[in-house]
């Protein structure tokens, strides 16, 4: 290990935190993305601000024959480990009336623990950030791991792409682990009245069950998870599931990659197509043909969809977010739903790109859909709901 790395504590005065979970529904067979605000009690949490890949390796001192240093040798390259306990409240807001004791009561636990909960009457299981499924049979390295795949890339510290950004490599550690199913983990931490900034770490496990505190004053009634990250914190300047923090801009000229894409109308239907929907010039739309999942970017001009064609590609783990979905070209059938695509196949040109099927077990009752809901636990009714932002 290469040492002590610098933290930064969140506690319920200056800021919160909240787990994402993908949960299969064992009725329909169909994912969603699953979010979890926990209050955060006054003591906090101090969450790792370090990247796993250390800057500096380990090295060999030389020696001449008088015993005198000649030189060092380069070695391995060292890594941090990122732990943390994850402190949070404990309360009744998150409790499910469950039948049986093969299930916890506590939604929290059930999330960061990879079980299974309720959505309404229907169960749903857990499946990996990490594209991990473990249900029988087991299945890892699934289609529905690209969704955090950019989130979770491993920063190189001791380079840069040319332009001043880390460059970004493949994770090699969250392989170790993919036996389970990890969760996501998020905070956000006011710097000023009106400036948030926060981080996600995309690739969490919990080692053993979450302890219940129930001592006196700042401890009392708190769960205590320890946490395992195998990917390190990515900067974030509001929830993922409220905007994607810098987003790509579609072009019209260049053939570059994109990653992340908010985008004012997604649109799944069969056979893809043209956007009919009225819009204004610079609104952009990501049309997905139902029938084989395939993605076509559109920006509008002062007249139309199609007058200015897009050239960007969509890169494989391209992560698409709008807060209107829709099952027709002219914006209908849908709702004002927050809603995200992922892509699995990158484009080698504007059309050919796919998307990640989120029918992850067609023995279900669903369907095949290309469109990534978004459920958010409501504390006063005690239940999930779709998220509309």
């Amino acid at each position: 290990m290469s040492g002590d790395y610098n933290v930064l504590r969140v506690t319920g005065v200056n800021g919160c935190y909240g787990f994402y979970a993908l949960g299969e529904n064992k009725t329909t067979g169909v994912t969603k993305l699953y979010h979890v605000e926990v209050q955060a009690p006054e003591k906090g949490t101090a969450f790792p601000q370090a990247p796993i890949k250390g800057i500096v390796s380990e090295t060999q001192t030389n020696n001449g024959c008088n015993g005198e240093v000649t030189d060092t040798t380069r070695g391995n390259q060292t890594t941090n480990e990122i732990t943390f306990d994850l402190t949070y409240a404990d309360d009744f807001n998150y409790i499910q009336e469950l039948k049986g004791n093969f299930l916890d009561k506590k939604v929290t636990d059930s999330i960061v623990s990879s079980g299974t909960f309720l959505d309404g009457s229907d169960f749903v299981k857990v499946v990996g950030t990490n594209g991990t499924r473990a249900v029988s049979p087991f299945q890892d390295d699934l289609d529905f791991k690209w969704f955090f795949d950019r989130l979770g890339r491993l920063i190189d510290p001791t380079t840069d792409d040319g332009t001043g950004q880390p460059i970004l490599k493949i994770n090699n550690i969250v392989t170790g682990v993919n036996n389970r199913p990890c969760f996501a983990v998020e905070y956000l931490y006011a710097k000023s009245t009106n400036s948030k900034e926060g981080g996600i770490y995309p690739f969490c496990l919990v080692s053993g069950i979450p302890t219940l505190n129930e001592g006196a004053s700042a401890a009392y009634n708190t769960k205590t998870a320890s946490v395992m990250a195998y990917s390190e914190r990515k900067v974030v300047d509001s929830k993922i599931i409220d905007a994607l923090t810098d987003p790509d801009t579609m072009s019209t000229s260049a053939t570059d990659a994109l990653y992340k894409l908010d985008v004012d109308y997604l649109i799944e239907v069969s056979g893809g197509g043209t956007p009919t929907v009225a819009g204004s010039a610079g609104d952009t739309a990501v049309v997905i043909d139902s029938d084989d999942g395939t993605v076509t970017l559109f920006l509008r001009d002062s007249t139309d969809w199609i007058n200015t064609p897009v050239t960007s590609n969509v890169a494989a783990g391209c992560v698409v977010r709008a807060t209107t979905y829709a099952t027709a070209l002219d914006g209908t059938g849908g709702a004002a739903e927050i809603t995200f695509a992922s892509i699995k196949t990158a484009s080698t040109s504007n059309g050919n790109g796919v998307a990640v099927d989120w029918f992850t077990d067609t023995s279900g009752s669903g369907a095949t859909t290309y469109l990534l809901a978004v459920r958010e636990w409501n504390t006063t009714n005690k239940d999930w709901e779709n998220y509309a932002g």
